[in-house]
């Protein structure tokens, strides 16, 4: 019993920068679709002009990404892998996304598929792109810093 716990440990241990990759990329997903699902990172919703206030369910997803990728960067404890680690989850993030915007078209529940996958990848950019890709890179920056500096 004791062998194969450790040779689990092992294997998890070996593992370890996998499954913050795709637990990073997951919790990116889960934000922003939760931001589009309250109708705060639409296209049609634009927040520019004169007035500087934003509601704060738009800061909200940008500030979940800023702090996974500060997480993320001080538990990989390693600059260089923490920022390709970043561009993969991204990557996953914003094609889990476009899967679940996409998903009513892709079984068949929904009658124009075309005009869905077309609009669920305008969505996916549009909330994926600029400010979540910044977010991310300062926040993995930032976590990989503190980890050198901390630990």
């Amino acid at each position: 019993m004791q062998g194969r716990l450790k040779r689990i440990l092992r294997v998890l241990g070996r593992g370890r920068a996998v499954f913050i990759l795709l637990g990073w990329g997951v919790m990116m997903a889960g934000s922003v679709l939760s931001a589009i699902f309250q109708g705060y990172l639409l296209p049609s919703t634009y927040y520019g002009g004169a007035g500087n206030s934003l509601p704060i369910g738009v800061w909200l997803p940008y500030l979940e990404v800023f702090g996974a990728s500060v997480l993320a960067g001080i538990v990989m404890k390693d600059a260089a892998r923490t920022i390709l680690s970043f561009f993969v989850s991204y990557g996953l993030a914003a094609f889990l996304t476009y899967i679940v915007l996409a998903l009513p078209g892709l079984v068949g529940t929904f009658p124009f598929a075309d005009l869905l996958s077309r609009d669920a990848a305008v969505i996916s950019f549009t909330a994926f792109f600029p400010i979540t890709l910044l977010a991310g890179i300062l926040g993995s920056v930032f976590g990989s810093g503190l980890s050198e500096k901390l630990l």
